[in-house]
């Protein structure tokens, strides 16, 4: 079959009663509207096991019919049009092999799309029978021309080509009609694919960031306002990837619907433009000496730390005495400022730290004890970029102490982050638990378990606007819990 030109967006199609759930995603404006971190996957080079599927929850909430009306909302970055009838796909449920192999039945590629096609403009199909019976409509400018773009197409459950509008970087598309008979349903038992379609040589070849589906029409004044997924969630987003894992073959669902998905061949990506919020450069948990006391422990990042940029941390011990002075330096003589304790009722130490302009390119921070020794010893460093380098914290922001010293804390901790655009930065620990679930909103980063299997967490999430967006971490176990945060600036 020649394929429908083009790469299909993030046209999400919503199914019909989806219940209403409050979710989040991220991912930074084209043109520089907005503040938000830019982190993505790239599906170069092209080839067929490149792509998402979503893998988790339940599928046939996402086979939806052609009378639900729906949003599909991100950025692209793609370097050059398709070959001649190929297409960049950004999201699919018309895949090869609907036929007796699926439910005996061919299904003539049934079901939704967005993606770009061989003139780079942008294209939806939703499909009954694919040159018979189905809507194509094709936008009108080119976006494979290697900037970032914001993507976005709406269709309102008319089952005509006047339902569906397309937008680029917030502009109205004129819209050019490929077929506009659809008029049987478009339900198939296919897979929901990101950035490939399962079967055929169309792969997403370029980047994909702040991707997220809603089950209701946005108007232009939202696309308009649109930073990232997190940021523009609500009760009507059904599916939000950030693609802020950095590594790794799966993406969270991020609106809180499960739809979790498996990567099969991606590039991370945390790359930045002028303007945005901070981004996650690299981080590394130090090794754990276990019940070997010591007075210092390091850890030795994977590569040197960019001048300019900013680490920030966090250090977990059993400190004897238990309220020792911690100071923190690196192999290149850069000062590092420690800026709050928790201790639990049992004398459990942590603490966090942070150096804003970075200099001379470090790979080693080192903890140290003033006097005593410390066991289950965990040193965590991680570099940020694009954070201011004077004040780099927002001082109404900092929040540490999330349980009183020498008490313990619940299971569940949290702060309220309240200033726009900053990166909040949090990290955890529960001291006699042995799992833990990152806040609602966040993206975790990094995660490990002492040799006494206590779990220790960071996470971090673009703070959207001034408001109650809780950081709280929920452990399974006992009490112990502390959670920190704190709020970095942006250039």
């Amino acid at each position: 079959m020649k394929r429908f030109a083009g790469l299909f967006l993030m046209l999400l199609l919503l199914a019909p009663a989806w219940p209403a759930q409050a979710q989040m995603s991220t991912m930074t404006g084209a043109g520089g509207r907005s503040k938000a971190a830019i982190l993505g996957v790239s599906f170069l080079p092209k080839d067929s096991s490149n792509g998402v599927n979503v893998s988790a929850g339940p599928q046939s909430a996402l086979q939806w019919e052609r009378t639900q009306a729906w949003t599909a909302i991100g950025y692209v970055k793609i370097a050059a049009a398709p070959a001649a009838a190929g297409a960049e796909i950004i999201f699919t449920t018309c895949n090869q092999g609907q036929t007796a192999e699926n439910d005996g039945v061919s299904q003539n590629y049934r079901g939704y799309e967005l993606w770009v096609n061989d003139t780079g403009k942008l294209q939806v199909r939703i499909i009954s029978t694919y040159a018979t019976n189905y809507i194509g409509v094709t936008g009108s400018t080119v976006v494979t021309d290697g900037a970032q773009h914001l993507v976005a197409a709406t269709y309102d459950g008319s089952s005509t080509v006047g339902g569906v509008k397309l937008y680029v970087d917030g502009n109205l598309e004129t819209n050019t009609t490929e077929a506009n008979t659809l008029s049987a349903t478009i339900i198939n038992n296919q897979a929901f694919w990101v950035g490939n379609q399962k079967g055929w040589p169309y792969t997403l070849g370029g980047q994909l960031k702040s991707f997220s589906l809603h089950n209701v029409v946005r108007n232009q004044a939202w696309v308009q306002a649109y930073t990232t997924a997190g940021a523009s969630r609500d009760a009507n987003t059904v599916l939000a990837y950030e693609f802020g894992e950095g590594s790794g073959r799966t993406v969270a669902d991020v609106s809180g619907s499960g739809f979790n998905g498996f990567v099969g061949g991606a590039t991370w990506l945390n790359s930045n433009v002028a303007g945005t919020s901070p981004y996650w450069i690299q981080g590394k948990f130090s090794a754990d000496p276990g019940l070997s006391a010591s007075a210092s422990l390091a850890v030795t990042l994977s590569t040197a730390v960019t001048s300019g940029n900013m680490v920030v941390g966090a250090v977990t011990l059993a400190a004897s005495p238990n309220t020792p002075t911690l100071t923190i330096a690196d192999d290149k003589s850069n000062s590092y400022t420690v800026i709050g304790y928790d201790r639990t009722l049992a004398g459990t130490l942590t603490a966090y730290y942070y150096r804003a302009n970075i200099t001379n390119a470090p790979t080693t921070i080192t903890a140290t004890l003033s006097s005593g020794t410390g066991t289950y010893w965990r040193v965590i460093a991680e570099e940020f970029a694009n954070v201011t380098t004077s004040s780099p914290l927002d001082a109404n922001n900092i929040h540490y102490n999330s349980a009183a010293n020498g008490t313990d804390a619940a299971t569940s901790n949290s702060f309220t982050p309240t200033v726009n655009y900053d990166l909040i930065y949090s990290a955890a620990t529960n001291f006699s638990g042995t799992t833990m679930t990152a806040g609602t909103g966040f993206t975790p980063l990094l995660s490990s378990k002492t040799t006494a299997n206590e779990p220790i967490w960071t996470q971090y999430l673009i703070q959207p606007a001034a408001g109650a967006i809780s950081g709280t971490f929920t452990t399974g176990g006992s009490t112990q819990t502390v959670v920190s945060g704190m709020a970095l600036k942006a250039k």
